[in-house]
């Protein structure tokens, strides 16, 4: 005869998200424009070229992320950038 569980208790295989549950669950805490612009602006400052800001005012409204690229460090560089997320 199999051990008996105490009532409410569950093992661990039962308490383990898997499949579309895992995936439901991961889209939950990646929803939002906030975590976007974080894991972006991450990704963008690891190569150094450019200094990264965040809720830039510019003109009527604010800009995510702009990239202003370090011309002291690398004066062939002529250009920065402005993202919008959406």
């Amino acid at each position: 005869m199999p051990p008996r569980k105490a009532a409410g208790v569950r093992s661990s295989d039962e308490t383990r998200p898997t499949g579309t549950h895992v995936i439901l669950e991961a889209a939950h805490y990646l929803q939002g424009e906030k975590v976007v612009q974080t894991f972006l602006a991450a990704y963008l400052s690891a190569a150094g070229h450019f200094a990264l800001h965040t809720e830039v005012e510019l003109g009527k409204g604010y800009a995510d992320i702009v990239l202003e690229p370090l011309t002291a460090r690398f004066p062939q560089m002529r250009h920065g950038f402005v993202i919008e997320l959406k």
